[in-house]
């Protein structure tokens, strides 16, 4: 898998993707014969991080994704806050016709909820992917490093969080391709997205108003591990009063990888999408 590999994208500096977000910024194939999904990448990485996932996906999806505030072609935004991705994402909704499969992998799945929770009326399902629980003061921590001492004070730890400390949850080319998307980050721009996500209160207050939701969690996951995720889910079934088996949320382990899913395991995560999209009201269309 080679996630730097190029994706068909539409939209490119024409059309309202471009009135809405820097014409650079936006990713997106596929032509809704099957249906919508919009995809929030994770923290570090950019629009990109999906490609391999939308390879594996099945045909006749329109795949939208788009580099969060202060990552790839948005890297030169520094100052902002949670609810500026949340804003971007609801933007992004906007642009899609509905309705939309929303997925986010890590940081990028506290936004998708957020949206969702905002848009109930817009998203059919949503995908939590290695996604924290809640913000926490060690998040503001890791965005000081790189203040303190550039991005390569930071790059290595984190790609060790990811891929584990030898590299073995990951691949050469996914490896290679984090690297680069965190050194493409401003140190100002890494930290103000550890300080967002800090920020973040979690799933408690947002259940009532989310769809269908699925929890993929990545068994050697050094950041979010399985119990994160069945947290997550027993938050979003008790919130929408279903402390039991409920259709509020539902959880699934994929064995032998770690954080990074979508790069390191995307035809497993296309298979349990699939599963839910079609579960949720997509349809899917033939290979």
């Amino acid at each position: 898998m080679n996630a730097q590999t190029a994706v068909p994208v539409l939209n490119r500096g024409e059309g309202p993707a471009a009135a809405a977000f820097a014409p650079d910024r936006w990713h997106e194939c596929g032509d809704a014969s099957a249906g919508t999904a919009l995809m929030l990448h994770s923290l570090g990485l950019d629009g990109r991080a999906f490609a391999a996932l939308w390879r594996a996906l099945p045909k006749g999806w329109r795949l939208i994704s788009y580099d969060q505030l202060g990552h790839g072609a948005a890297a030169g935004a520094t100052n902002f806050t949670f609810a500026d991705c949340v804003a971007d994402a609801l933007r992004a909704l906007d642009l899609a016709p509905g309705p939309v499969h929303v997925l986010g992998h890590s940081m990028g799945g506290a936004v998708a909820a957020c949206a969702a929770a905002s848009a109930p009326g817009k998203v059919a399902s949503l995908t939590l992917v290695a996604t924290p629980t809640t913000g926490m003061p060690v998040f503001v921590e890791r965005g000081q490093a790189a203040l303190d001492g550039g991005m390569d004070a930071v790059v290595a730890p984190t790609l060790a969080r990811w891929f584990g400390p030898d590299g073995s949850a990951g691949n050469a080319d996914a490896i290679a391709y984090a690297r680069s998307a965190l050194h493409a980050m401003a140190p100002a721009g890494f930290a103000a997205a550890w300080r967002a996500l800090a920020s973040f209160g979690g799933y408690a207050d947002l259940a009532a108003a989310l769809p269908p939701t699925l929890c993929v969690a990545g068994a050697l996951d050094l950041s979010t591990p399985p119990p994160a995720l069945q947290a997550i889910c027993d938050a979003l079934r008790a919130g929408q009063g279903l402390p039991g088996a409920g259709e509020a949320a539902r959880v699934e382990t994929i064995a032998g990888h770690g954080h990074m899913l979508p790069l390191t395991a995307p035809e497993a995560l296309a298979r349990l999408l699939a599963a839910h999209w079609s579960r949720c009201g997509g349809n899917e269309a033939p290979r």
